[in-house]
C-alpha cells in the first residue's frame, strides 16, 4: 500500500473561518500534500500561500486524520488551526470561490469534513 501525508488550515479572521470552493461546488479547506523532504509545517505554509496568497500564523494542530483513496493510496494527515495575519485572497486553479464564514453558517454547508471540523472550533 502505497502512503502519502497531508495538511489541512482552518484559517482564521477574528471569529471567521476561511473556506474555498473546489470547481464542482464542494467546501474544502487550505492544504494539500507534503511534498518530499518537506516537514508538515512547511508543506501547510506553502499550501495556504500558493492556495490562496496569504500570510498565516501557525497556531497548533486540532485534528489528525487518515483515509483511503479509490487508487489504493492511504492519506495521512493533520489540520491545523491558523490566525490570518495578512494578504489578500488569490485563488490558485484549485478552487473557484471562496468566503468568510461565521461558525454557525458551516452548519449549512454539505460538507462531512467541515461539520467534522466545527466541533474542533468551538474551543477556539
Amino acid at each position: 500500500m502505497n502512503k502519502a501525508s497531508g495538511v489541512k488550515a482552518i484559517v482564521m479572521r477574528g471569529s471567521k473561518v476561511l473556506v474555498l470552493i473546489e470547481p464542482d461546488g464542494r467546501p474544502d479547506l487550505p492544504g494539500g500534500r507534503v511534498e518530499k523532504n518537506e516537514d508538515l509545517l512547511g508543506a501547510l505554509g506553502r499550501e495556504i500561500f500558493e492556495e490562496t496568497g496569504l500570510s498565516v500564523q501557525i497556531r497548533g494542530v486540532v485534528l489528525s486524520w487518515s483515509f483511503e483513496k479509490s487508487s489504493g493510496l492511504k492519506i495521512f494527515g493533520a489540520t491545523y488551526l491558523c490566525s490570518y495575519i495578512g494578504g489578500k485572497v488569490r485563488l490558485s486553479h484549485e478552487h473557484s470561490k471562496y468566503f468568510w464564514a461565521e461558525m454557525n453558517e458551516l452548519d449549512r454547508l454539505r460538507s462531512a469534513d467541515l461539520g467534522r471540523l466545527r466541533t474542533y472550533l468551538k474551543g477556539t
